[in-house]
């Protein structure tokens, strides 16, 4: 699992039910800039049809950090 997103955190912790895992994401304030924010998630999996997932991140940052 990774980003390219500079201000996100990505955490993984197995779910209630034992054979999946949650991924969980946060902001990173101290990294957040202004401007455009177009990046992805990617998550390798263990399904011979969907080995890997690719999730869209974009956005606009507003504001003084």
């Amino acid at each position: 699992m990774e980003t390219d997103v500079p201000f996100l955190r990505l955490t993984t912790r197995q779910a209630r039910l034992k054979d999946r895992f949650e991924v969980q994401v946060d902001v990173r304030p101290e990294k957040l800039r202004a401007g455009q924010v177009q990046g992805s998630i990617r998550i390798r999996t263990n399904d011979s049809a969907f080995p890997r997932l690719e999730i869209p991140v974009t956005g606009q940052v507003t504001g003084d950090w």
